[in-house]
C-alpha cells in the first residue's frame, strides 16, 4: 500500500509540476495583441531609418539639412511616411545644428522588457510613449556642394543654350 501512495504522491506531484511550467510559459509569452504593438513598434523604427536616410541623401544633395521635412518629401520618386499605419502620431523631424538632428515617434511599447525578446541595439532602443533618436549627418565636403553648384550652373547655361538656339 506504501508503493501505491508514494506512486500517487508522484504522480499528483508531476502533474503539478506540468500545470506550473504551462502557467509560467503562458505568462511570460507575449500575448498576440502584444506581438501586434512589437510589429508596429519595428514599422515605425523602419519608417524613422526611411526618413532618416532621404534627409541625409537631401543634405549631400544640397549641402545642408532641410529645415522641415516638405522639401525632402517633395522631391520626385519619395515616398516616405510621415505617420504610423495605424493613425498614430506624426513623426517629428526637428534640425538641432549644421549636422545633427532628431526624429521622433511616439512608440507603444518597451524595448527594456524582456518578454518581447530579440533585444534591440542602444541606438534603437526606447520607452513606450514619445522617444527623439538624434542623428549625426555625415560631413559634407566642401568640393561636393561646389559641385552640386557647378552641375546646377551648368544645367541652368544648357537651358539658355537651348533657349538661345529654339529662337
Amino acid at each position: 500500500m506504501k508503493t501505491q501512495s508514494l506512486g500517487r504522491v508522484l504522480l499528483i506531484a508531476a502533474s503539478v509540476l506540468i500545470v506550473a511550467t504551462i502557467a509560467c510559459v503562458i505568462a511570460l509569452t507575449p500575448s498576440p495583441a502584444e506581438h501586434r504593438l512589437v510589429q508596429r513598434d519595428a514599422a515605425v523604427l523602419s519608417d524613422l531609418e526611411q526618413l532618416g536616410n532621404a534627409v541625409e541623401l537631401w543634405q549631400r544633395e544640397h549641402g545642408q539639412l532641410p529645415p522641415d521635412l516638405v522639401p525632402v518629401v517633395a522631391q520626385p520618386g519619395v515616398a516616405l511616411q510621415l505617420a504610423p499605419a495605424d493613425g498614430g502620431p506624426a513623426y517629428v523631424y526637428r534640425p538641432i545644428d549644421a549636422r545633427r538632428y532628431q526624429l521622433c515617434a511616439h512608440f507603444l511599447t518597451d524595448t527594456a522588457d524582456k518578454r518581447f525578446g530579440h533585444p534591440y541595439p542602444a541606438d534603437r532602443a526606447h520607452p513606450a510613449g514619445q522617444h527623439c533618436f538624434t542623428h549625426q549627418a555625415p560631413a559634407i565636403a566642401a568640393a561636393t556642394v561646389s559641385e552640386a553648384a557647378d552641375v546646377a550652373g551648368d544645367a541652368a547655361a544648357s537651358d539658355t543654350d537651348a533657349t538661345a538656339v529654339a529662337q
